[in-house]
């Protein structure tokens, strides 16, 4: 009968213990994200690569209203990345902070428009502007 108590408490605990904490499969661990709000018909160009190794590249276009999403970005806490639309350009450093247990949220959302480069994190507003684009030649 001992035994019967202890494992039933055992048991108990660990399920109440499981429920407290969120699940793992919901949480962003350290995600890049680039969302094109730029308008319909303009395009986003994107190049990110490590800033301590530069032979991982990730290149791309984002048409209107796209997003790229690089969930990979695990063991890499500091990427270089280039943005870039229509003779206008924006040089990013994306750092990732360590991730924190047990959900490590680590979302990232760069949210490009036409007046400048916004963050979020996340997912929650309010959005940060970041920086105006560049003209020029890049």
């Amino acid at each position: 009968m001992k035994n019967l108590i202890f494992f039933v408490s055992v048991t108990a605990m660990y399920v109440g213990l499981s429920e407290a904490l969120p699940p793992t499969k919901d949480c962003n661990d350290r995600t890049i994200e680039f969302q094109n709000k730029l308008g319909p018909g303009k395009i986003l160009g994107y190049s990110c690569d490590w800033v301590t190794r530069r032979n991982f590249p990730r290149n791309g276009t984002l048409k209107f209203n796209e997003k790229y999403v690089y969930d990979g970005a695990t063991n890499v806490p500091k990427w270089s990345c280039f943005l870039r639309a229509k003779g206008l350009y924006y040089p990013l450093i994306v750092e990732l902070s360590p991730p924190t247990p047990p959900c490590n949220n680590g979302l990232r959302s760069w949210i490009v428009k036409s007046d400048g480069i916004y963050f979020e994190r996340n997912g929650k507003k309010p959005m940060k502007l970041v920086g105006r684009w560049k003209s020029g030649p890049y």
